[in-house]
């Protein structure tokens, strides 16, 4: 994730990167852990890795598809992606 943010300027790795796509679930996984420890549900995460993830500058909050929008006027989001 260092290496990514280094590269990339942020943390917010896609699910499916082709360079590593274990990074990519990894990521969504720490965000779910994330979200059950805020509902004060059984979460596997850390205090610990909460730290280090928002010392990297870790975003919870997955970017949304809708911020990459197409030039393509006729595009339109499938609602099975959203």
């Amino acid at each position: 994730l260092v290496d990514y943010k280094r590269l990339h300027g942020d943390c917010n790795v896609p699910q499916a990167w082709p360079e590593n796509r274990q990074l990519g679930r990894w990521v969504m996984k720490q965000r779910c852990q994330y979200t059950l420890r805020q509902k004060g549900e059984r979460c596997q995460i850390t205090d610990e890795r909460i730290g280090r993830l928002n010392d990297l500058g870790f975003s919870w909050t997955a970017p949304s598809f809708r911020k990459n929008k197409t030039k393509d006027k006729d595009f339109a989001i499938s609602p099975r992606w959203m």
